[in-house]
């Protein structure tokens, strides 16, 4: 099954100033899940669904970039956008997946890619490049 790299990607370091001030992120995940409406979730590597291990968020530019574990180069476009307080909220739709991603100050990073039938949950950080 492949996915767009925007739909995941080992905690980073630094903590963002504010996540809607930051024109351009490098992300990451710490832990990702593949959940099925019949047997539940179950933790997958980043590799065996071919998700970047980092992605690039341009929320200036309005597009997620990586590069996959086969080598191949995925973008994806940011169709909605919201900044309130000390998050930002994002999301799309790519391939005909549903993906909704919110960035916290702090650098934490929760993001959901969905289709029928199945989702993928995603738990990372974020941190200014």
């Amino acid at each position: 099954m492949r996915i767009a790299p925007m739909h995941l990607a080992v905690a980073l370091l630094a903590l963002l100033p504010s996540a809607a001030q930051a024109g351009a992120l490098m992300c990451t995940l710490s832990t990702l899940r593949a959940c099925d409406e019949i047997v539940g979730c179950t933790r997958v590597l980043q590799e065996e669904v071919n998700v970047p291990r980092f992605w690039k968020v341009d929320l200036d530019k309005k597009t997620i970039s990586g590069t996959r574990p086969d080598g191949s180069e995925g973008s994806t476009e940011i169709q909605t956008m919201q900044a309130r307080l000390l998050k930002v909220n994002i999301g799309g739709i790519d391939n005909g997946r549903a993906w909704s991603a919110t960035i916290g100050d702090d650098g934490s990073l929760n993001i959901v890619a969905s289709d029928e039938g199945f989702a993928f949950v995603g738990f990372g950080a974020c941190t200014n490049m």
